[in-house]
C-alpha cells in the first residue's frame, strides 16, 4: 500500500539536510504537510489507479463543478489546455476529470516531485528535475505532447498569489506555445475559477516582503487542498487556437501574454 514517508524523501532529495533537521521540526513539518491526511486517503484509496484515483479523491472532498464552453470543443482532437492556476493542485486534479470526460484521455504536466503519488499514474508528466535527468524529462515532455493524448498545462508554474487585492498567476512560461508549435497542437484557454485561504496569500506576500527567496508558502498546498473540501468551481474553456496561427505568427513571448489574457477574459 502505498504512504508518503516524508523522512525517506527528504533524505532521497538532500540528504545533509535531512541529517541535521530535528525530529520536532520534521513533526511540524509533517503536520503542515497533512502527511496523516494525506496517508489516510492513500489507505482508503486502495488500488485505484489514474483517473479511478482522481474521480475518488473529487467525490472525497466532495467537491463539484461546472464546465461552460466544453461543448465547442472536438472530441479525441489533439489539444493541450492552457490554464490559470489558482489552487495549485487541486485545479489541476478536476480538470484532469473534466476533460477524461468530455475530450479524451489526458495527461498533466507536473512537478515531478508529485510522482510519488503513484495512485494517479500515468496521468502526471514530469517538468521539473529533482534526481531526474534533464534529458529523461525531456523526452517524456516530447512523448507525450507528440501522442493523441490531451495535455493539461499551467503555464505559471506555480499557485496563484494575490497581487493588488486580485488572485492573480505570476509570469507564464512561453514554452507551452513552443510545443504546441513544434507538435502541432491547437491550445484551448481555460479559466478555473477558485482561490485558496487568506492565510496562504498572506505567507506568501510577507515571504516577498521580508526578501525570502525560497516558495515557502508552497509547503501549505496540502493543507489548502483539504480545506477545499465542499468547494463548487466554475470552469470556463475558451475557443480553440489553431497551431498554424501560432506559427504564422511566431512571436512566442506575445502569444504568451495574449493567451494569458484570453484566459482571464473567460471569467463570468
Amino acid at each position: 500500500m502505498l504512504q508518503i514517508d516524508l523522512d525517506a524523501i527528504f533524505k532521497e532529495k538532500n540528504p545533509k539536510l535531512a541529517k541535521r533537521i530535528p525530529k520536532f521540526v520534521m513533526n511540524i513539518i509533517k503536520k503542515v504537510l497533512r502527511v496523516k491526511d494525506i496517508n489516510d486517503h492513500l489507505r482508503n484509496n486502495g488500488d485505484r489507479k489514474g483517473i479511478d484515483s482522481v474521480k475518488f479523491l473529487i467525490d472525497s472532498l466532495n467537491v463539484t463543478y461546472e464546465v461552460f464552453g466544453i461543448e465547442n470543443l472536438k472530441k479525441n482532437h489533439r489539444y493541450q489546455f492552457a490554464s490559470n492556476h489558482p489552487l495549485g493542485a487541486l485545479d489541476g486534479i478536476t480538470l484532469l476529470d473534466v476533460i477524461n470526460e468530455h475530450i479524451g484521455e489526458p495527461r498533466f504536466l507536473v512537478n515531478d516531485l508529485l510522482l510519488k503519488l503513484e495512485i494517479f499514474d500515468p496521468l502526471f508528466v514530469p517538468i521539473n528535475s529533482y534526481g531526474t535527468t534533464s534529458k529523461e524529462i525531456a523526452r517524456l515532455i516530447d512523448q507525450t505532447y507528440a501522442s493523441d493524448l490531451q495535455v493539461i498545462a499551467f503555464p505559471s508554474g506555480m499557485a496563484s498569489r494575490k497581487i493588488k487585492g486580485k488572485i492573480t498567476d505570476l509570469e507564464w512560461k512561453k514554452s507551452f506555445v513552443q510545443k504546441s508549435i513544434e507538435h502541432e497542437r491547437d491550445i484551448v484557454p481555460v479559466f478555473f475559477k477558485g482561490h485558496n485561504s487568506k492565510r496562504f496569500y498572506r505567507i506568501a506576500n510577507w515571504r516577498k516582503r521580508l526578501g525570502i527567496k525560497a516558495n515557502i508558502e508552497m509547503f501549505f498546498l496540502p493543507d489548502e487542498m483539504f480545506r477545499q473540501n465542499n468547494s463548487h468551481f466554475k470552469i470556463f474553456f475558451g475557443n480553440p487556437i489553431s497551431w498554424e496561427e501560432l506559427k504564422n505568427n511566431s512571436n512566442v513571448r506575445q502569444w504568451t501574454e495574449d493567451i494569458r489574457k484570453i484566459v482571464y477574459s473567460l471569467e463570468k
